[in-house]
């Protein structure tokens, strides 16, 4: 069980969101996975959601051999070649303005309209080819949340060697946001940079995978590709939502519509063109999200809401387990950190309820492991430029008041040894979540956790074909949390779950917009955890591919 201070470490103050996202809010910052962090092994706070490859979840996790490696497929002489490397977005300059929303509780002296800029930053990909043709038309770029988290995690259930990979649908390209995994900013001076919102926020982080993709290695990793699909998972149901957003509504980012305006921005973007041949639109068709963050705070208030009533799926296992939950306060009660507290004190995962609470630390352990070993190995025999020291000189990864987990030993021997302010690879990157969480993001409207987020999606769900899961042990993101909150939403005038399809797993959730516009979004259940594509691999994968099939053959959701 989690130490209590842990537990409540996100919980302290008015209006502070316990975060939906990728990694749990209480084993952020060294939560949960105390051990293994200190561990000559290197077996630090590694889990970006995806557990390990493939597979149906255990009730119980058993401990996983440190010597073995994660990838349990042996590789065939077919199997698509694997690419690894960086990609350098220029540093954006943008300019924000205050959010009129009283909730965000912009201070008084809040100024006006204000410049800022991003660094410059190496993004880390890792790409594996499609294993037929049909797949190799559609190219499906991958991305775990957090934020803060990297997306290897994502690699592992999704990946080439996972038990259901992805890409026998389509070409994968696994992003790692700025500051994760193996991805670092650069700026002038490492020594004295001080991070801040201004580079990590909500909207530069969608722009940072939009902007990535003309400056691949090779272009023939997105040229040429028909069709594109986001896939999601966690938070990155945002940054999902924002990508679409900044390619529908591109001229929004210099009308004023949108609270980050650029200039530069929707230049670059409008040179995303060229890659095609054709309008991005046309391109980014799909979108696939895994358990997503969409509606922010909206989310957790529904999903508190349902969570204390008399018939909910957490009273249900309290009682199975005979076991009595914290009372909770009717006037004071936040009901979403009370779920999490109740399933602290009932010793059960929130992202897995059929687990004990330590279930993530194995998760966390497990995608270190890769990157110890697999990755390692795969980098240093043909390591990509950025990668050496020699590379990184303007290299910034942390401050030193906050420093991530150290790189295990065998990094520095590979490659030569990083300044403190620098790592090798961050598994989840506590500062990077305090900026998109804070404050002044807040007062911006470009946090993580916003609610106006969630008008946005269901704008886009009538432009872009859209698969959602619904996962049955997932607690942090309750599908019907996501659920009620689209369905309280003044732009929705009518929603309906309607699970009469003729699918292996039916469901669909059917929307009707203020401007009559209509969309289905496609949200089959599945016995799962969080992690859907490691507990339900194969069941995905077919639901994914029926469901391209069908929507290919149709014009618009």
């Amino acid at each position: 069980m989690m130490p209590r201070a842990c537990t409540n470490r996100r919980m302290a103050g008015p209006g502070v969101p316990v975060a939906t996202f990728v990694v749990a809010a209480f084993v952020a910052s060294g939560c949960g996975v105390p051990d293994a962090e200190q561990s000559p092994a290197g077996n630090s706070t590694e889990k970006p959601t995806a557990a390990p490859d493939g597979g149906s979840a255990p009730t119980t996790v058993p401990p996983s051999d440190p010597t073995s490696t994660p990838e349990p497929n042996p590789p065939s002489p077919s199997e698509p070649a694997t690419r690894r490397g960086f990609v350098e977005v220029s540093e954006l300059r943008y300019r924000l303005s205050p959010s009129t929303d009283p909730s965000d509780s912009a201070p008084n002296d809040q100024p006006g309209e204000l410049d800022f800029s991003a660094p410059a930053a190496r993004l880390f990909y890792q790409y594996a080819g499609a294993t037929n043709a049909e797949a190799d038309s559609r190219l499906c770029i991958a991305f775990n949340g957090g934020p803060g988290a990297s997306s290897v995690g994502l690699w592992l259930s999704l990946g080439p060697r996972a038990s259901a990979p992805l890409n026998q649908l389509c070409r994968t390209l696994f992003i790692d946001a700025r500051n994760t995994g193996l991805s670092y900013e650069l700026v002038a001076d490492p020594t004295t940079h001080e991070p801040s919102f201004e580079e990590y926020n909500a909207y530069v982080d969608a722009a940072d995978v939009l902007r990535a993709l003309p400056g691949l290695d090779d272009p023939s990793l997105v040229g040429g590709t028909a069709q594109i699909v986001l896939v999601g998972e966690s938070y990155a149901g945002v940054r999902t939502t924002l990508m679409l957003d900044m390619i529908h509504e591109t001229a929004s980012y210099t009308n004023g519509s949108r609270p980050l305006q650029s200039s530069q921005l929707v230049a670059e973007l409008d040179q995303l063109q060229t890659i095609w041949g054709t309008s991005p639109r046309d391109v980014f068709t799909h979108q696939i999200l895994i358990q997503p963050t969409i509606a922010g705070r909206l989310q957790d208030e529904v999903t508190g809401r349902l969570m204390q009533q008399l018939e909910s799926p957490l009273r249900q296992l309290a009682q199975a387990l005979d076991a009595p939950l914290p009372a909770c306060d009717a006037d004071s009660c936040n009901g979403f950190q009370w779920m999490i507290r109740s399933l602290q004190t009932l010793g059960r995962s929130p992202y897995d309820t059929r687990q004990p609470s330590e279930w993530l630390d194995e998760q966390f352990a497990e995608a270190r492991r890769y990157v110890d070993s697999t990755l390692l190995e795969q980098l240093g025999s043909d390591p990509p430029p950025g990668l050496r020291p020699a590379d990184r000189t303007s290299a910034f990864r942390t401050t030193l008041a906050s420093p991530p987990a150290p790189d295990s030993e065998e990094w520095p021997e590979r490659f030569g040894p990083l300044p403190e302010i620098d790592r090798y690879f961050v598994g989840f990157n506590d500062e990077v979540f305090e900026h998109f969480t804070s404050s002044d993001a807040r007062a911006f409207a470009v946090d993580a956790f916003h609610p106006s987020y969630a008008e946005r999606f269901v704008r886009l769900t009538t432009e872009v074909h859209t698969f959602v899961t619904r996962a049955q042990f997932d607690f942090v993101n309750y599908w019907l949390g996501l659920q009620g909150a689209l369905e309280s939403l003044p732009e929705v005038v009518q929603f309906e779950l309607d699970q009469t399809g003729d699918e292996p797993r039916p469901g669909a959730w059917l929307l009707t917009l203020d401007d009559d516009s209509r969309a289905r979004i496609r949200t089959p259940a599945y016995a799962a955890s969080h992690s859907v594509a490691h507990d339900a691999g194969d069941e995905l994968l077919s639901d994914l591919q029926a469901w391209l099939t069908q929507t290919n053959a149709d014009d618009r959701p």
